[in-house]
């Protein structure tokens, strides 16, 4: 008699999460770097001075200049570029251009909604496996992009200054290396260049780490500290995750309910910034909304509009990990007001997550506490976040606000600020994960 064969639980999300969670690095400085090689921006339309070789995503170009190779495959098909079903083509007007002759179309991650650029936050992550000392990335003014070879950041990274202007890296030696390119803000991608002859083959990065997370947020998700760590509050978020890739959406001033321009696609409960927030099908989900909401708002309110986010993502991805923290406040005054603003859009927040299945985590802020949809919770309160009522241009010598916040009064410095809110943030949501 034949034996059937056991069959092999699926992996779920939470577990994912979990084991990524709890095997991460616990600061920003613990993350693993590589000491340089620091990359070279060339002048707008300048090209490589070595024997070279493109790889486009589409275009027209060709293989001139110092490139003796004949035109080679689609990006695409050497490289393994994640969420790639999701990128669209920019129109035919804004191409690549430059000195060699060569020609080729830009391209951007998250969908057709993102080519105006109006909801935020296009993350582009591209491997491959080459043997190249040299590579090069071209890309148009205000992309940030950063390298991880064999699993190190290289830090500084790369903000780009003009358009049409490659970014090379010289890694020294021709040894074969898994490479990862992370571009965000204006993430316009076209064609990565390697040395003449050069092995290339794509390297999936998700197999090593298999934890994905998208993000949909406010001005605060826009801060980025590259120069000084190679990371944007996004990328170290999900690095103290155990995480590489995401996906995110992010528009100053906006939030559930509020709004820019007079524009209800820029909400981020909009089905617009809905879709580019579910679309990645990933293993966790974090909404950093609130400080900008009308309370309780008018037609719709904030709280109807938080639950067509909540019950929206929830619907999207059953089982991914459903993550929502309160709103950022920079005074620890109004965050501790029982009666105030704050707590009632925690507590609504609270109340909305927790209609919902799980498996979900609420990270409340205001208060210093979570709770999970397994009913764990955390045994004490910690207190706000952000602490105090200074900020860096006016220090008063208590709370964390003398560092961690801009002269503003309200958004997060940098670095200090979003390596402290990003270790704060994940530090209270790895010990909620492990409860669960």
């Amino acid at each position: 008699m034949q034996t059937p064969e056991a069959t092999v639980p699926a992996v779920t999300p939470l577990a994912l999460a979990k084991a990524a969670a709890a095997a991460a690095p616990i600061t920003i400085a613990s993350i693993p770097t590589r000491a340089g090689p620091a990359p070279t921006l060339l002048a707008s339309a300048d090209v490589p001075s070595w024997p070279y070789q493109r790889y486009w995503l589409s275009g027209n170009g060709t293989n001139n200049g110092n490139s003796t190779a004949a035109d080679n495959p689609r990006l695409d098909t050497v490289a393994f570029i994640y969420n790639f079903s999701k990128w669209t083509k920019l129109s035919s007007d804004i191409t690549n251009s430059f000195n060699d002759g060569s020609k080729a179309d830009y391209w951007v991650s998250g969908g057709t909604y993102a080519t105006g650029g109006s909801y935020g936050g296009p993350q582009a992550y591209i491997g491959i496996r080459t043997n190249s000392r040299y590579v090069a990335m071209p890309s148009q003014t205000f992309c940030l992009m950063s390298l991880i070879v064999d699993g190190k950041l290289i830090a500084p990274s790369i903000d780009y200054t003009a358009n049409n202007q490659y970014a090379v890296w010289d890694l020294g030696t021709n040894e074969e290396r898994n490479l990862v390119f992370v571009s965000s803000s204006s993430a316009w991608i076209s064609e990565v260049v390697i040395e003449n002859g050069a092995k290339i083959a794509p390297y999936d990065f998700t197999a090593a780490q298999p934890v994905t997370i998208s993000f949909t947020g406010d001005s605060y998700m826009g801060y980025q500290a590259m120069e000084q760590t190679g990371m944007t509050f996004v990328d170290m978020q999900a690095r103290l995750l155990g995480a590489l890739a995401t996906t995110a959406t992010y528009v100053g001033g906006t939030g559930y309910r509020a709004q820019i321009n007079d524009d209800p696609e820029t909400r981020a409960s909009s089905p617009q910034r809905m879709a580019r927030f579910t679309e990645s099908k990933p293993t966790i989900m974090i909404v950093e909304v609130g400080i900008n909401d009308p309370w309780p708002g008018t037609g719709p309110t904030t709280p109807e509009s938080m639950k067509t986010l909540l019950q929206g993502a929830r619907a999207a991805n059953p089982d991914s990990v459903l993550v929502a923290v309160g709103p950022w406040e920079p005074s620890e005054s109004d965050a501790r007001d029982p009666n105030g603003q704050d707590a009632q859009v925690m507590d609504a927040i609270s109340a909305a997550v927790q209609a919902l299945p799980g498996p979900w985590i609420v990270l409340d802020n205001i208060r210093g506490t979570w709770k999970t949809s397994k009913g764990t919770s955390r045994a004490s309160l910690r207190g706000p976040w952000q602490t105090g009522e200074g900020r860096t241009g006016a220090p008063t010598g208590t709370g964390n606000g003398d560092t961690w916040l801009r002269d503003d009064g309200v958004h997060p410095s940098e670095p200090v600020g979003i390596i402290g809110l990003a270790e704060v943030l994940t530090t209270e949501l790895r010990a909620a994960l492990a409860s669960m």
